[in-house]
């Protein structure tokens, strides 16, 4: 995928993320949310459920999101909130042999994906003009 569509759909899921959480309680936003972003990842390829860590983490994170909203229990988000992190260290890297390593992973990608948005940012340009900020 390129760097302007990336950007793009970085942005979308913001936007919609801010305006779905801002002042709510968590529940069926984070079920709409996971959701489509499972959905999305699955239609672009880049999750799909070809090993056991995939089928694994993929079900967890739909079971927990759901779980999520049938109890309500800061307990059901925290382990939702685990299981996601799996799901994207799974998702950086299918060949992870445990799901220890993919949580790694997911940590540590979301300290370098900060780093990677704004210099994709830097290096955009909006109608033919640079959009060059220093961050």
């Amino acid at each position: 995928m390129d760097s302007k569509r990336n950007l793009l759909v970085v942005f979308i899921s913001a936007v919609l993320g801010t305006i779905m959480f801002h002042n709510q309680s968590p529940g069926l936003n984070v079920l709409v949310f996971e959701v489509a972003t499972f959905v999305y990842l699955l239609a672009t390829g880049q999750f799909s459920f070809k090993g056991k860590n995939q089928i694994t983490v993929g079900l967890a994170l739909l079971v927990t999101a759901f779980a999520t909203v049938l109890t309500h229990s800061k307990y059901s988000m925290w382990v939702n909130l685990l299981v996601f992190f799996a799901f994207i260290g799974v998702v950086i890297y299918p060949q992870a042999k445990s799901l220890t390593t993919a949580l790694g992973l997911a940590g540590a990608n979301v300290a370098r994906a900060q780093q990677r948005f704004f210099n994709t940012l830097s290096d955009s340009r909006l109608s033919g003009k640079s959009l060059n900020a220093r961050f």
